[in-house]
C-alpha cells in the first residue's frame, strides 16, 4: 500500500510532505468523534506507513477501522530494494566458528548503515539471522594468539 493509498482511507487529511494530521478512523468510544485531528500518520525513510492516535487508540483498533493489517503499511520489497539504491558496500566483517567456518556477516554500508547475513548453503546470502549461532569477532584469531 502506498502511503497515498493510505492517507485515501482518512477523513480530514492535511498533509506536508510525508506526515499528515487526520481525524482517526476508529468509531467513537463514548465521544472521541474528532472534530479536529488527533490521528498522526508519517512515511519513514524505508517506507513503512507508521501512524498514532493521540486519543489512546491502539495500533491494531487503527488498522482494523482500515481494514488492513500491520503488513500491509510495510513497503513492498521492491521499495525496500529501492531505499537501498545508492548505498554500497564499504566493508564485510566474518564472523567465523572455532574451526574457521564463516557463520554470518556484519556488512558495513556507505552511506554508513550496518545489515547481518549469513550463508545459505547454494552460494547466496540469507538475511535473516535466526539461524547462525552467535560467536566473537575474529574467534579463532583469539583462539590461536598466546
Amino acid at each position: 500500500m502506498t502511503f497515498d493509498d493510505f492517507l485515501s482511507k482518512l477523513e480530514g487529511v492535511t498533509r506536508k510532505g510525508d506526515r499528515a494530521k487526520a481525524r482517526c478512523p476508529v468509531p467513537s468510544h463514548g465521544d472521541h468523534g474528532d472534530q479536529r485531528p488527533s490521528f498522526s500518520v508519517w512515511l519513514t525513510p524505508k517506507g513503512k506507513i507508521g501512524h498514532k492516535c493521540f486519543r489512546g487508540c491502539s495500533e491494531t483498533a487503527i488498522d482494523t477501522a482500515l481494514g488492513i493489517t500491520w503488513k500491509d503499511r510495510m513497503p513492498p520489497r521492491s521499495a525496500v530494494s529501492r531505499a537501498m539504491e545508492g548505498q554500497t558496500i564499504a566493508a564485510e566483517y566474518d564472523y567465523r566458528d572455532e574451526t574457521g567456518t564463516l557463520l554470518y556477516q556484519n556488512v558495513r554500508y556507505d552511506p554508513k548503515d550496518f545489515k547481518q547475513r549469513a550463508p545459505d548453503g547454494a552460494g547466496g546470502w540469507k538475511w535473516k539471522m535466526a539461524g547462525p549461532r552467535r560467536v566473537i569477532y575474529k574467534l579463532p584469531e583469539l583462539i590461536a594468539a598466546p
